[in-house]
């Protein structure tokens, strides 16, 4: 997912024929791929970690309805805010990264 987040990065007007089929497809296949595996997520941790996995499911759902909106319609406030949760999502991956480990530290597995 990281990878799509960064193609939407560094952008004032993203060129929208940059958002290709193909690109689209890694882009709907990854925000599958989290609606799939966030609900496992969020019950395996606690609720710091669950509340993190249902943010980055909302967000890779919004990036990808937003970056076909965009492809269909460019429009720089669209893009300013495909970009904002871009950042977002990122972040959020990170810090879940974060939180996870902190999570089976705490509980004495690894």
């Amino acid at each position: 997912m990281s990878d799509q987040v960064g193609l939407f990065e560094g952008y004032d007007m993203f060129p929208p024929e940059l958002i290709t089929d193909e690109k689209m497809e890694l882009i709907e296949n990854a925000a599958d791929s989290v609606k799939e595996k966030w609900v496992e997520v969020a019950l395996a941790g606690p609720k710091e970690v669950a509340e993190l996995a249902s943010k980055i499911e909302r967000l890779s759902n919004a990036l990808a309805f937003r970056a076909r909106a965009y492809r269909l319609v460019p429009d720089a406030s669209l893009m300013e805010r495909i970009q904002a949760e871009a950042v977002q999502l990122e972040q959020s991956l990170d810090n879940l990264v974060f939180l996870a480990q902190a999570a089976l530290d705490d509980d004495g597995s690894l």
